[in-house]
């Protein structure tokens, strides 16, 4: 099985990038897409017509990475969250990768066709914030795995198959740091 491990944390001794290269050692086919490293830029048209104009480089990287995501088997997510929502650079590559004639079609009568039913993911995510912000029922808004599983990730057919936040994490001692990256 081959993993696409996409990083969206600007510092490399961060908790996210010490996750990401845990399961890396655990995996022989996996490649790394640091977001911060990449540096694919963020989407700005004022129309449609300028939107499919955009400048090649731009294109050339979405290009790159739907061809990453098309060669895997699992996409696996590792980052902070930060204002109860995730970071703005790796809502931008879903917004800039994830694009309709790629990731779904729509189709008549409100129906999508979903590309990706072959992909599977794992997300893994930090905060500072209490566990519990996060699993309230009624606080949809904020319910981050449901936003990922069904407003982005399923819509293109990606099952989920792994969701972790780890909460409180400036809290963490080392030993429980350690016991968390051992168990991913």
């Amino acid at each position: 099985m081959k993993s696409l491990i996409i990083i969206a944390n600007p510092s490399k001794t961060s908790f996210s990038h010490a996750m990401a290269d845990t399961y890396s050692k655990k995996s022989d086919d996996f490649e790394i897409l640091d977001l911060y490293d990449f540096k694919q830029g963020f989407l700005k048209y004022e129309s449609v017509e300028e939107l499919k104009m955009w400048n090649a480089d731009e294109m050339n990287k979405i290009n790159e990475v739907q061809k990453k995501i098309t060669e895997c088997d699992e996409l696996v997510f590792f980052f902070p969250v930060w204002w109860w929502w995730i970071p703005a650079i790796l809502k931008n590559f879903f917004d800039s990768n994830l694009s309709a004639g790629f990731a779904f079609n729509f189709l008549k009568w409100g129906k999508v066709e979903k590309l990706l039913t072959d992909k599977t993911t794992k997300i893994y995510c930090t905060c500072d914030a209490p566990g519990f912000v996060y699993k309230i029922p009624f606080l949809v808004w904020i319910n981050l795995k449901k936003y990922l599983d069904r407003a982005v990730l399923w819509f293109c057919g990606i099952q989920t198959t792994h969701f972790q936040l780890v909460w409180s994490l400036s809290k963490k001692t080392s030993e429980q740091r350690t016991e968390i990256l051992q168990n991913i």
